[in-house]
C-alpha cells in the first residue's frame, strides 16, 4: 500500500513554552491535582513511549528545575523538563500496577516503588518520593543493553478530558497547545466523528493544530464524509508551514485514493486543476511528491517522468492485470507515485485490486480487497481486509506457492509474481463480483492456522 508519512506524535515546536495552567483531568479520577509548589511545578498530562502502555495517559507535575543551555535546547526551548515527570502517589501506582501487567515486577516496599524486569529489558530502578511527596517515574525507561531497542523516554502529550464526547472546542483547544497527541491519537481517531473534526478546523488558532487534523480526517473510517473536507484541505496548501502543506497534499491524496476519484471530484470539481498548480509553485521535494501522488489517484498523468523502474512497474501491471478493465468492468487504474513505493488500484463498486511495489523495502505486492461501501481500508492488512489471491487459494485449496517474494527492481521475478496473481486472480470470479463468501473462509482459516 501507498506509503503513510508518519503522524510526528514526538514533535515539538522551537521554542515551545508552557502553555495553560488549568488543572487536567486525564485519569479515572476527577480528583484535581494539589500543586505543592506552583512557582517550580506545572500540571502536564504525559505518556511513556512504550507499546505495550499506548493507551496509558498519566496526571504528572513537570519540574522547572535547573534546566539550561545544551540541556534546554534538547528539550526544544522548554524549561519545563518533559523527560522526568512527577507522580503523586495514587498517580505512581496507577503506573506501578500498569508495569505489573506487561510482566515488569513492581512493588511497594514502604514508601518506595521498587521495579525490576524479569526479561532483562530495563535498568531496575527504586523511586522514592520527593520533599513534596512525588515520584520522578523518569527513573524507569533505560534500558539494560545499550542499543537493544528498548530505551523508552516519557513525553508531554495534549491533555483530554478522560470522560463523555469530545467537542469541537475541546479538540482544537488541545491540539493548539503545540503538544504530542499520544495516546490521544487513537482516542479521537475512534471516538470522534468526521463532521466534529470539520467542526473544530476553522476553531484552530495555530497551523499545527489543522495539520493534525488533516492527518486524522485522511486516516478516519468514515472517510466517505471526510470528502466533504477536501475544499478545507485545499486550503491549506499555500500555506506558510511546510509541515502542514505536506500533510494536507498528503490527506487529499489519501482521502481521494479510498474512496475514489469520482468521489473527490463531486466534493471539488477543480481539485486536479488546483493540485496541478500548487505542485508548480511548490518548492519543498517532499511536498510536491504527495501532490504528484493526489494528482495520481485523480487518474491524472504524471507531471514530471516517473524513473525507470516505476515506469517499468506500472506497465508489467497493466499488461497482467488489463482484463479486469476488460472481462469485468473495472475503472482503468490510478497510478500512486511517491518516491517510497509505486501503488495502481484497479476498483468496481465492490471490489478493489491494488499491485505495490515498495521501493524502500524492495517487495511486489497484491492485495484482493472488499470495499465497505466503496471505500478502501486506510492500509491493507494482508490477513483480514484483504488478502493475496494465490494465498486465498492455497488456503482454500491446499496448493502452495512457490514463489511468495520479489523485489520490484527485478523485472523477470516481478513479472512472475504478477502474472502468478492475475492466473489466481481469475478464479475469484466471485470476489470479483462482490461475492466475498469464499473470501471470508479464506480469512477465517487463515486466522485459525496463526492460532494453532
Amino acid at each position: 500500500m501507498a506509503h503513510v508519512p508518519s503522524v510526528r506524535p514526538d514533535e515539538r515546536p522551537i521554542g515551545f513554552e508552557c502553555i495553560s495552567q488549568t488543572p487536567i483531568l486525564v485519569s479515572q479520577s476527577d480528583r484535581e491535582m494539589e500543586n505543592p509548589d506552583p512557582h517550580r511545578y506545572r500540571e502536564a498530562a504525559v505518556a511513556l513511549e512504550l507499546e505495550d502502555l499506548e493507551n496509558s495517559t498519566y496526571r504528572a507535575f513537570l519540574s522547572r528545575g535547573r534546566i539550561a543551555g545544551r540541556v534546554r535546547r534538547l528539550l526544544g526551548g522548554s524549561e519545563w523538563d518533559f523527560r522526568r515527570p512527577l507522580l503523586e502517589r495514587d498517580e505512581a501506582d496507577r503506573f506501578r500496577d500498569d508495569l505489573t501487567r506487561i510482566s515488569v515486577d513492581a512493588h511497594w516496599q514502604g514508601p518506595i516503588i521498587a521495579i525490576s524486569d524479569p526479561r532483562g529489558r530495563w535498568r531496575p530502578a527504586r523511586i522514592a518520593p520527593n520533599r513534596h511527596g512525588l515520584y520522578n517515574v523518569g527513573r524507569f525507561g533505560r534500558a539494560v543493553r545499550s542499543g537493544s531497542g528498548f530505551e523508552r523516554d516519557w513525553q508531554e502529550v495534549v491533555p483530554l478530558p478522560p470522560d463523555g464526547p469530545l467537542h469541537a472546542a475541546t479538540i482544537a483547544a488541545a491540539l493548539d497547545t503545540g503538544l504530542p497527541l499520544g495516546p490521544g491519537f487513537d482516542r479521537i481517531e475512534k471516538e470522534v466523528e468526521v463532521r466534529v473534526l470539520r467542526e473544530a478546523l476553522p476553531l484552530c488558532r495555530t497551523d499545527h493544530a489543522r495539520e493534525r487534523i488533516s492527518v486524522l480526517l485522511a486516516g478516519h473510517s468514515g472517510v466517505a464524509e471526510a470528502i466533504a473536507a477536501l475544499p478545507e484541505l485545499v486550503g491549506f496548501l499555500p500555506a506558510a508551514d511546510r509541515n502542514l502543506r505536506n500533510s494536507a497534499a498528503y490527506a487529499i491524496a489519501t482521502i481521494a485514493g479510498r474512496a475514489g476519484a469520482a468521489a473527490a471530484l463531486s466534493a471539488e470539481p477543480n481539485l486536479a486543476a488546483i493540485i496541478r498548480d500548487h505542485w508548480r509553485s511548490e518548492t519543498d521535494a517532499v511536498v510536491r511528491d504527495e501532490l504528484q501522488a493526489a494528482l495520481g489517484v485523480l487518474g491524472e498523468p504524471p507531471l514530471e517522468p516517473r524513473d525507470l523502474d516505476a515506469e517499468r512497474f506500472v506497465e508489467q501491471v497493466r499488461e497482467a492485470f488489463g482484463f479486469l478493465v476488460v472481462e469485468y468492468g473495472f475503472g482503468d487504474p490510478t497510478v500512486e507515485d511517491r518516491w517510497s513505493g509505486t501503488t495502481m488500484t484497479y476498483r468496481n463498486e465492490t471490489t478493489a485490486v491494488v499491485a505495490s511495489a515498495d521501493w524502500r523495502d524492495s517487495v511486489v505486492d497484491v492485495f484482493l480487497v472488499p470495499l465497505r461501501q466503496g471505500v478502501l481500508p486506510e492500509s491493507l492488512n494482508g490477513v483480514g481486509n484483504s488478502l493475496t489471491p494465490s494465498l486465498l487459494l492455497e488456503l482454500l485449496e491446499g496448493t502452495a506457492r512457490k514463489e511468495i517474494w520479489a523485489s520490484p527492481r527485478d523485472p523477470a521475478r516481478a513479472r512472475r509474481i504478477l502474472e502468478r496473481e492475475a492466473a489466481a486472480l481469475r478464479r475469484c470470479e466471485d470476489a470479483l463480483g462482490g461475492d466475498f463468501v469464499r473470501f471470508a473462509e479464506a480469512v477465517a482459516r487463515l486466522h485459525q492456522n496463526g492460532n494453532a
